[in-house]
């Protein structure tokens, strides 16, 4: 029988959750397809000394090349590293990839997936936004080593597809028949886990912490982006007024940036204007090829935020159709057509923005009003 360390026990044995329902039309909107337990594989993999990130891998074609190999030690070898995993492997590295859901009730605004360590083991817990809920557990590892481990789900757990209108989405769900309410009330003495204060044993959320509530009626509104105006200085309003006495050689421009005070009557000399890039027709990213590496980690490129550090886009992924029939989609959703471009044979982005909270609503928005599976990433 496989036995689980304190920190699992003192999980379980809690309860205590308060349920917040979810609108009918809202929680009928997605569905989920059941995955074989020998298909897929949770692992952790390692980011430094008991610090991990979640990753969910998928075999499409069973009997083909394999996509993982269990090592049987509680550690993975992730061979879809060594090849081009194309129509063989589908890979979740973040929370755009998987989320929580229990009951069909999607949770995915509400917690958010954290890996706690503890002497031996590593834990993978569902951490509420809030940070009143109670903490939930998903899984344990066999051991803590600095490898890729596997999680082994615990019962009544397992990993499902997100579907809309019957067709598979590229969404995982780590999912529960049992409802919030019923789990709530199944466990009354269910206490919160408070959070490990060492910065190395969690990591920290790429979901903002203010989201459009799931319970909300209204439609969510539809963020303004401006392309062709950055705001590179202060208002006039704001700058305070503080007098400049050039020399009398000196010749200042109509439109300069901040100068400098004039302490002294020395010459004063504008700053040079700032080289604009528009944003307004971006180009896709380099492919970045870590140069301490024979094989690139696709993980970490797709994470790299060294890519680009212009702004911030959606990609949505072309599934069906053409790619101008995605961005007749995306334009029905309210976003303006000088907003959308193609990205690729088989993909759509929108943006850019200048901060990841604000491309995250745009994904969100996506998501819910019209089902469509986006991703945000450092763009061009």
């Amino acid at each position: 029988m496989r036995r689980y360390p304190l920190i699992t026990a003192a999980l379980l044995t809690a309860g205590g959750l308060a349920a917040v329902p979810v609108p009918p039309a809202q929680a009928a909107l997605f569905g989920q397809q059941p995955i074989a337990e020998q298909q897929a594989v949770v692992i952790l993999r390692p980011l430094g000394i008991n610090r991990y990130d979640v990753l969910v891998i998928e075999e499409k074609q069973i009997g083909s090349q394999r996509c993982w190999r269990d090592r049987g030690d509680g550690t993975v070898e992730p061979l879809l590293l060594n090849f081009d995993f194309t129509g063989i492997c589908d890979r979740a590295t973040d929370s755009n990839g998987y989320s929580l859901r229990m009951g069909g009730e999607e949770l995915g605004l509400r917690y958010r997936l954290e890996v706690r360590t503890q002497e031996s083991q590593a834990l993978l817990v569902a951490v509420p936004f809030d940070g009143r809920s109670p903490t939930i557990p998903l899984g344990t590892t066999r051991r803590l080593v600095r490898d890729f481990l596997k999680v082994d789900l615990l019962p009544n757990w397992k990993l499902a597809r997100r579907t809309y209108e019957g067709q598979p989405l590229g969404h995982y769900y780590f999912s529960a028949d049992q409802t919030l309410a019923a789990y709530s009330a199944s466990n009354p003495n269910l206490v919160a886990i408070a959070p490990q204060q060492t910065p190395s044993a969690a990591l920290r959320p790429l979901t903002p912490s203010a989201l459009p509530s799931v319970g909300d009626q209204q439609p969510i509104p539809i963020p303004v982006v401006r392309l062709d105006q950055p705001n590179l200085s202060p208002s006039p309003a704001t700058r305070p007024a503080m007098p400049i006495t050039p020399a009398p050689a000196a010749t200042l421009p109509l439109r300069s940036p901040n100068f400098p005070a004039a302490q002294q009557p020395t010459p004063v000399t504008p700053a040079p204007t700032p080289s604009l890039r528009p944003l307004r027709s971006p180009t896709p990213a380099p492919t970045a090829t870590p140069s301490t590496a024979s094989n690139p980690d696709r993980f970490t490129i797709s994470r790299n935020g060294q890519l680009s550090s212009d702004a911030f886009l959606v990609i949505v992924p072309v599934t069906a159709g053409s790619p101008q029939a995605l961005i007749q989609r995306i334009q029905q959703l309210g976003v303006p057509a000088s907003n959308i471009f193609e990205r690729g044979p088989r993909e759509v982005a929108l943006g850019p923005f200048r901060n990841r909270s604000l491309a995250e609503q745009w994904q969100t928005h996506l998501s819910q009003q019209g089902g469509l599976n986006g991703r945000v990433e450092f763009g061009r």
